[in-house]
């Protein structure tokens, strides 16, 4: 057994790191553990040839925070190589009467998985707010965004991407309760890329699919080979496709191949690369989740104006600065020329500004900018140099879904605030 840091029997383990590229671990990995205290803030890297656990019956877990006595939160697991023949947790709260998993994360970009993994997992308490995301790997039993024995396993999020290989005999759970716990408010998947066969997916209340280039229309993205995917009480949020996708108006494709439950036919504003929108009808249809582009409408998509948005900061400067040449340099330099009499030497002027301006785009741009020029004026001739500084914030107008690019949690899509530092050197004539 390898510990980041071990508490022993009093307090919190925290902040620790564990690297592991090599070698073989026996009993498995923590990357805190407290026996009476909480677990936070802990890291675990696995990569390379490291080797967890000498066989798939050794069952040596790779837990990022681990503790006995109180709540795993805000650890982390990055497995980007080798084998972990066991779990990984990215917090594990394993007291049977206290402790929340909360926060958690586990980043799976490479290496195998022979068993699952999951975000967080408690006992007793809640397993709320973790994050999985498996973007290459092998995954051999499941993928489960919060787990809990006999509380809440909710708002936990599920995003694999099409660089992932999970076993066709592989679950797939937004979170699982043991007891009658709730397993699905708050809880999402991201398909992005994926496509692939494995036995379930449940435990959704938001469904995102990021659909590959190479499915076309009649095929299906995710095949079934258990029980059906439930979709009583949730959504499809977004659907995405890629600029190469064949996919076009009165396409079908079947998204999940067999689905259940109470889910009313939908309307989803697909967007096809950036500049394209597809009103898509989402729909139970016998016994499958299934989607048929271009049920209303296909339209430009307004998020394109984002591409060139940002660079009208930059203009909007250039005019500022421009004014501010026309309207305050002249006379400055002409005023502090005609104070030398007869102008025998020069004299140094400048003037500076503040802007705000909002330029309507059919959305809007707000910059912000500060300007300075300075230089030498004599009668004749004199140099002149300008600074100046920007920040713009652009904010165009969106369509009305909930996620039409998907994003990892807490990194949005728009808007973007950019910013914009130029200099410049002229010479101007003045006369007095």
């Amino acid at each position: 057994m390898v510990r980041g840091g071990d508490a022993g029997f009093v307090g919190d383990a925290y902040s620790n790191t564990v690297l592991i590229t090599g070698g073989i671990i026996d009993y498995g990995v923590n990357g805190g553990d407290a026996y009476d205290g909480d677990a936070y803030d802990n890291e675990v890297v696995i990569d390379a040839d490291a080797v967890i656990g000498n066989n798939v019956d050794d069952h040596a877990n790779v837990y990022g925070g681990y503790s006995k006595g109180g709540d795993a939160s805000s650890n982390t697991v990055y497995i980007r190589g080798g084998i972990v023949n066991g779990d990984v947790n990215g917090g594990n709260a394993y007291d049977p009467a206290v402790g929340n998993a909360e926060y958690n994360n586990v980043y799976m970009s490479g290496g195998t998985v022979t068993t699952a993994v999951v975000g967080g997992f408690s006992r007793a308490g809640t397993a709320a707010h973790n994050y999985v995301e498996v973007t290459g790997g092998t995954v051999g039993e499941g993928i489960a965004g919060g787990v809990s024995e006999d509380g809440d396993a909710i708002h936990n999020t599920v995003r694999i991407g099409s660089g992932a290989t999970l076993l066709s005999s592989a679950v797939v759970y937004g979170g699982l309760s043991w007891s009658s716990g709730d397993a699905l408010t708050g809880n999402t998947l991201y398909l992005d890329g994926f496509r692939g066969t494995v036995d379930e997916i449940q435990n959704f209340a938001h469904y995102n699919f990021q659909l590959p280039d190479s499915l076309t229309n009649g095929q299906t993205l995710i095949t079934i080979t258990g029980s059906a995917t439930d979709l009583t009480g949730a959504s499809v949020d977004s659907i995405t496709l890629g600029a190469g996708s064949t996919l076009e108006d009165s396409h079908t494709v079947t998204l999940i191949s067999s689905a259940t439950g109470s889910f009313a036919d939908t309307i989803v504003q697909a967007a096809k690369g950036s500049s394209q929108i597809i009103d898509t009808l989402v729909r139970i249809d016998s016994g499958a989740l299934t989607a048929t582009f271009g049920a209303s409408d296909v339209r430009t998509n307004p998020q394109g104006k984002a591409l060139s948005q940002s660079r009208i900061g930059g203009m909007t400067l250039l005019g500022g600065g421009a004014d501010l040449v026309a309207d305050t340099i002249f006379d400055s330099a002409l005023g502090g020329v005609a104070l030398t009499g007869s102008g025998s030497g020069p004299v140094i002027f400048g003037s500076t500004s503040l802007s705000r301006f909002r330029t309507k785009t059919g959305s809007h741009v707000d910059t912000d900018g500060w300007s300075l020029l300075a230089g030498l004026a004599w009668k004749g001739s004199g140099p002149i140099v300008r600074a100046g500084w920007a920040a713009c914030f652009s904010k165009p107008a969106m369509v009305p879904t909930t996620d039409i690019i998907p994003s990892p949690p807490s990194i949005p899509s728009i808007p973007k605030a950019t910013s914009t530092i130029m200099a410049a050197a002229s010479w101007a004539n003045t006369v007095s």
